[in-house]
């Protein structure tokens, strides 16, 4: 923590204002892990209003997402929607190809627990698509789960388990080995 303390002033003292708002996000997400919920929204909030006085980069996706995902962890959905659609118009304008990935899972989350369950599902499924068509690891695995839970409403807890074991299977042949404990342990719920 202290370590992007000193990386926030030093960018800070720079006038480098991206790198600024990127370890801000970074110690956002650090705080999040460590249970400081309202220290990771007020640094969201300062990197997202730092980040906005520059030219749309990567950083202010990066920003954009991590609120939206802040949002869908609280069961705010109204907000991840919001910050989602941002964060998806940003990474698809700045060609930021995992950004957009991620943030179209959250739309997707957010659209189906709004109930708009068609698209919701369509936003999962181009977002697993997408992840497997670019190779990406973890956000495939992610892609796999999030779709999982979905499919686990609207189709069953039996196809909710296969989107889960296929996310683990692609994990496993690719030496994944956090994500794919963290993918075996939400399959709990469907097995229940």
């Amino acid at each position: 923590q202290r370590d992007f303390d000193e990386a926030i002033g030093e960018f800070r003292a720079r006038g480098e204002t991206r790198g600024a708002g990127e370890a801000m996000v970074e110690l956002a997400s650090a705080s999040w892990f460590r249970g400081e919920t309202d220290r990771k929204r007020a640094l969201l909030t300062q990197a997202i209003e730092l980040l906005e006085r520059e030219p749309p980069g990567r950083e202010l996706a990066l920003a954009y997402t991590h609120s939206a995902a802040d949002h869908m962890v609280a069961n705010r959905s109204p907000d991840c929607a919001v910050w989602s659609e941002k964060a998806l118009a940003l990474a698809e304008d700045l060609g930021l190809d995992a950004e957009a990935i991620r943030a179209r899972q959250l739309r997707g989350l957010a659209r189906c627990q709004l109930n708009d369950l068609v698209g919701g599902l369509a936003d999962l499924r181009e977002a697993l698509r997408l992840s497997l068509d670019l190779g990406l690891g973890n956000e495939t695995i992610r892609s796999y789960g999030n779709l999982g839970d979905w499919v686990w409403v609207v189709e069953g807890p039996a196809q909710a388990l296969d989107v889960k074991r296929a996310g683990i299977e692609f994990g496993e042949r690719r030496g994944l080995t956090l994500p794919v404990m963290w993918a075996k342990a939400e399959t709990l719920w469907p097995l229940f």
